[in-house]
């Protein structure tokens, strides 16, 4: 001290700042799913207990119970599912994560194994679960998180009950006009389903809407195709940096009910699109033309990345979620408008969601502060895994829990 008076600093235990940084990570969560309270598509919590000891604290979730297992388990390898039954569950996610959306709250970490299942009948109802790695992408005009605000039901005490979710807040949710994004920093998600930008190297960060799109696309292609479209490590993928330079030929135009592609330039002579196959082979001029000998049209020349069994409409709509470039990916809104999302009679629903999304009003803040999660270990796996093999990002699932928001 500067008068001369001795202080001791006792050193932290690194044990304990691990405990404190996982508990910050659990009680995000339990904000973030009390902020959202219960929607048809998305998994309630119910109550928060926590069990406290002299020397340890244990906390208890009380969820919805779903027994239908995993979207997973029904996706059959290499041929996918029926598409009248991609699009009813495709529809079932957009609903939950325009959900989600309209509160502020983006979930950072979709995948078929974290899509739920109601019960094991056919007319199961999807729900998405686990938000460990959620982020409240608003925040509200005093610089404070929107869903932060509902963290403040969880305190310390001997085997106590903090109630039903909402019941959680201490002070009602921050009305939509108040509300301005942030852009995100956290390097969160699952190998194959994270997007492009969700990146260490980004320097201005990423939009966290945009990112659960990307899942999004991955998921439907996953869905109606039975395989994964990348590999994990995009950088490194030579599937993806092909479908990325079909963006840089083509440029999306959103209409009212889907998309009109356009040439921006010539594909170059001589280009070799891959295959459906991991690497992509050498191939010829020949294979950019069409049956009748004239040059491929802009989906054709895509012919290399979906299954032949995968109609023209799912095409487009992929193409739409999976744009490299997030600030001309498609919007929820516009996704919701697509032809294919609104095949079998499902208008109203569809109309429903967007209707929930026009409520809310977002305004840009590009001064507001970024999350600062720990980032993640590099992705591992390269194939659709099974249930058993979902932790792809070494020690820890991919909800593992952690870091500072």
């Amino acid at each position: 001290m500067p008068d001369g008076t001795a202080v001791h600093i006792p050193k932290v235990p690194e044990k304990y700042v691990k405990w404190l940084r996982a508990r910050q990570g659990i009680y995000r969560e339990i904000a973030n799913m009390s902020h959202l309270g219960q929607h048809k598509n998305v998994i309630s919590l119910f109550e928060v207990l926590e069990y406290v000891q002299d020397s340890k604290s244990t906390l208890f979730l009380s969820l919805e119970l779903v027994s239908g297992g995993e979207l997973f388990d029904r996706i059959k390898i290499g041929r996918g599912t029926s598409e009248v039954t991609a699009q009813r569950y495709f529809r079932q996610l957009l609903d939950g994560i325009g959900y989600c959306h309209a509160k502020g709250v983006c979930h950072r970490d979709l995948k078929p194994e974290n899509l739920l299942l109601s019960d094991p009948s056919g007319d199961a109802v999807l729900r998405i679960a686990d938000f460990g790695l959620s982020a409240a992408f608003a925040i509200a005009a005093n610089g404070s998180d929107g869903a932060a605000q509902s963290s403040a039901g969880v305190s310390s005490g001997h085997s106590h009950s903090h109630g039903s979710p909402s019941s959680c807040s201490s002070s009602p949710a921050t009305p939509p006009s108040s509300l301005s994004m942030r852009r995100l920093r956290s390097v969160v998600g699952s190998p194959h389903y994270v997007a492009p930008e969700v990146s260490p190297d980004s320097v201005q960060g990423y939009d966290g809407p945009k990112a659960d799109i990307w899942s999004a696309g991955i998921i439907v292609y996953t869905m109606v195709a039975g395989i994964l479209p990348f590999g994990k490590d995009l950088k490194h993928c030579a599937r993806f940096n092909e479908f990325r330079k079909w963006f840089e030929r083509h440029e999306l135009v959103y209409l009212a009910h889907g998309v009109r592609i356009q040439n921006v330039r010539s594909s170059p002579p001589g280009a070799r699109p891959p295959s459906a196959a991991s690497a992509p082979p050498s191939v010829t001029e020949a294979d950019q033309r069409s049956k009748d000998g004239q040059r491929a049209t802009p989906m054709e020349e895509l012919n290399w990345f979906f299954p032949d069994h995968v109609t023209e409409n799912a095409r487009s709509l992929i193409i739409m979620l999976l744009h490299p470039e997030p600030s001309r990916r498609a919007t929820l809104s516009q996704v919701l408008r697509h032809e294919w999302t609104r095949g079998g009679g499902a208008a109203e629903a569809v109309d429903s969601v967007t209707q929930q999304l026009g409520k809310t009003k977002f305004s840009r803040s590009p001064n507001a502060p970024p999350s600062r999660d720990q980032p993640r270990q590099s992705c591992q796996a390269s194939t659709l895994a099974s249930p058993d093999a979902k932790n792809e990002w070494g020690p820890g699932s991919s909800s593992q829990r952690g870091g500072p928001l």
